[in-house]
Order: structure tokens, then C-alpha cells, then sequence
């Protein structure tokens, strides 16, 4: 069946759309690696296609030799507006690109598309729910979208229960994948992150990879990191929290709150950043303190470089970890006493943080490779297209 799949999809046209090409979220990093495998390896033709510009991702599709467009689409705009920016869109998409199949990722660009996409010449289209329902209205329109795309798809089991329940579509109608993750080869690097920050060579590392937001639960993880410092404060041993991720909302807040903890010497802001890979190798731990979210890409890019994880306990992160060891790696939600006293005893067990970190990139290998994710994506285009055809 998958020489089947790839004979058929080589030399064909996918659109994938974006929001922006100015920063590498979690979606917008699934997008670019199913982009680059479709190419590279089943020969596809792809294109991509924002709402804005920016060197961020442009950079890497000019790099893969992957053609892009930007169309001024904004977000919030009077009907009559809205209207003129579709038809314009449509006709780019119809004249210009051409595209067999439009793949949208996160909510309101499958809206976009799901609007539009059968005055496109396009044979298919999709919806695919990113995270757990930002930035959707529960609205009507959001509804006759969904109804008019050929499969609705999330990569969480949270984005389905949102979907089913916000618009009333039976669940089984909503296909979960789990995100394709690439394990990296192993880099032979300079110590990077440690330097940058003037920290001890023997310092335990731990880290949350995630923007600050509201969607977050930096708060909890504040708190529990007060009990971790003081605790190996008092055996004479250093740690550091590293908080990797663009600023967008509640920094201050949490600074003030570091301040009145007396934990800012032991936590850094380090703001978005390029070289993830090297500061999860540095890193003794991942953290991943959340409340309610899909899930969690960056979780899943520690799992593959064999890191053990701690993470709150929600479906995205159950989704991503496992249970296998959840009762070292799942911390109860809004619980600082609880997340505090995972942290500590991987930290100071480190044999069993390896045993974790082994298990974790077994899962990688086996539920969220980059193959079986995109099987599965061709595999639901080819059944719905088989029906037309």
C-alpha cells in the first residue's frame, strides 16, 4: 500500500497553508517537515502559502527549494472586506497555484480554506486542528466550513473533544494523527547554552521549551521551582531553570513572581530561540507545565533525543509521554508540591531519568514518525479522492 501511496502522490500539487512565515511554531514546524517529506521523498510538488512574510520560514523553503506565496489576508475585518479578500484568494489559488490537494493547518486557516476551497479546481481539502480551539468562535460560519472540508483532522485528542463539542460533529468524524517527530543525529557541539548563561559546567539543567502565554502554566512551575532550588540549595548543588520561548504575554508577571520567590538567580529567560536542539542536549530535564493544550511538539522533540520529561497531567502531554512511567513523568494540574517532587527525584536519580529517556525515544520511533504520520495523511486523501475519481 505505501509504494501504492507514493507512486500516486509523486507529481502531484499540495498547497500548504500557513498563517505567517515570520515565526516557527509548533504548526508551522509540522507544515514545513510534511512540506520537506513530501518533496524529498515522494516527489510531490508543493508550495506553501501566509497570510504575512517573514525570513523565518521563508529562509528554509527558499533552502528546500520549495516555492511559497503571500496573500495580505488579516483576521478581523468587515464583511464586505472579507468577501473581496476571499474572491482574491480564490483566484490566486485557481490561477496561479493550482493545486490538487490545499492542506490548512490550525483553525482559522482551515476556516479560510474550507470556505474557498471548492472554487479553487482543487480535487481536496482538509481541516486540521492544531491545538485545543484558539482563536475560533464556536460560530456558524466555523461550522459550514467544517461540514464543507473532505476530512476533519487534529493532532491531539483535545482539539477532537473541542471540535465535537463546539460544533456539534460526531467524534468519530474527527481523525487524530500523532505529529511526525524527527530524531536528529547526534551533533558533537561546544557547550552553547551553559556559556551563554555563565553557569556552573556542573549545574543541573532543566528546562520548559514553550512561548510564555497564557496557554501555559509557568505560574505552577515558579512556584515548584522554589522548592527544587531550596532543596539543593541546602546540599550545596546548583540548578537552573532555562525558559526557552517568544514573549507574549504574563512576562513581567512571572519576573515579579521569580523576584518575590527569590528564584530569579536560578531562572533564565532566554526568549525565542534557534538552537533548541543543543540546549535539550544540555539539559538534565524537559518540563512541560500546561493546563489544557494539544499536544505538545516540543515534548515530543525532547522525547527523541532520549530525554525523560515532566509534564502536567492533560491529554496532550498523556498524548505525547504515555503512561508507561506516569507516575515519575505526570504531575497532578496546578500542583507546584507535586511537579516540585517529580523534578527532584529524576534529578537526583539519574539512572532512572536515562531508563525514561530511552523509553520516551522508543515511542518516538514507533507511534510518531514522520512516515506514519504522512501514510496517514495520504492515505485518507487517496480514499476520498478514490470515491470521486
Amino acid at each position: 500500500m505505501k509504494n501504492d501511496l507514493y507512486s500516486y502522490f509523486s507529481g502531484k500539487r499540495f498547497l500548504i497553508v500557513i498563517g505567517t512565515f515570520n515565526h516557527m511554531g509548533g504548526a508551522e514546524r509540522q507544515a514545513v517537515l510534511l512540506g520537506q517529506y513530501l518533496k524529498d521523498e515522494i516527489g510531490a510538488k508543493v508550495s506553501f502559502l501566509a497570510w504575512t512574510g517573514g525570513k523565518a520560514i521563508e529562509t528554509i523553503l527558499k533552502k528546500a527549494d520549495i516555492p511559497f506565496s503571500v496573500f495580505p489576508l488579516r483576521e478581523i475585518v468587515p464583511k464586505t472586506r472579507r468577501i473581496i479578500d476571499l474572491i482574491g484568494l480564490t483566484l490566486l489559488i485557481r490561477k496561479e497555484i493550482q493545486p490538487d490537494f490545499i492542506l490548512p493547518f490550525i483553525g482559522f486557516n482551515s476556516k479560510i480554506i474550507g470556505i474557498i476551497w471548492k472554487f479553487t479546481g482543487a480535487k481536496y481539502a482538509w481541516w486540521n486542528q492544531q491545538d485545543e480551539g484558539r482563536g475560533l468562535f464556536r460560530s456558524k460560519n466555523e461550522r459550514r466550513a467544517l461540514l464543507n472540508v473532505c476530512n476533519i483532522v487534529s493532532n491531539s485528542y483535545e482539539g477532537q473533544r473541542f471540535l465535537s463539542e463546539a460544533y456539534d460533529i460526531p467524534i468519530n468524524k474527527i481523525k487524530v494523527y500523532n505529529n511526525g517527530t524527527l530524531i536528529p543525529d547526534r551533533i558533537i557541539f561546544e557547550p552553547f547554552w551553559r556559556k551563554k548563561i555563565g553557569g556552573d559546567s556542573d549545574a543541573k539543567v532543566v528546562s520548559m521549551i514553550a512561548n510564555i502565554t497564557r496557554f501555559k502554566d509557568h505560574k505552577t512551575l515558579f512556584y515548584a521551582w522554589e522548592t527544587v532550588q531550596n532543596h539543593f540549595r541546602k546540599k550545596n548543588e546548583k540548578v537552573v531553570l532555562l525558559l526557552a520561548g517568544r514573549f507574549k504575554e504574563n512576562v513581567k508577571e512571572l519576573k515579579v513572581l521569580g523576584f518575590d520567590l527569590n528564584v530569579s538567580d536560578s531562572v533564565k529567560f532566554l526568549g525565542a530561540i534557534d538552537r533548541t536542539d543543543e540546549l535539550i542536549i544540555e539539559s538534565e530535564l524537559i518540563v512541560h507545565s500546561s493546563n489544557k493544550e494539544g499536544c505538545p511538539n516540543s515534548v515530543c522533540e525532547a522525547m527523541a533525543q532520549g530525554k525523560a520529561v515532566v509534564g502536567t497531567n492533560i491529554s496532550g502531554v498523556r498524548q505525547a509521554l504515555g503512561e508507561k512511567h506516569q507516575e515519575y513523568c505526570l504531575s497532578e494540574p496546578n500542583n507546584p508540591k507535586d511537579l516540585s517532587a517529580k523534578i527532584i527525584y529524576l534529578l537526583e536519580n539519574p539512572e532512572l531519568m536515562a531508563k525514561i529517556g530511552k523509553s520516551n525515544l522508543e515511542r518516538i520511533k514507533t507511534e510518531f514518525s514522520m512516515e506514519k504520520m504522512v501514510e496517514f495523511f495520504l492515505t485518507l486523501i487517496w480514499n476520498y479522492t478514490s470515491t470521486k475519481r
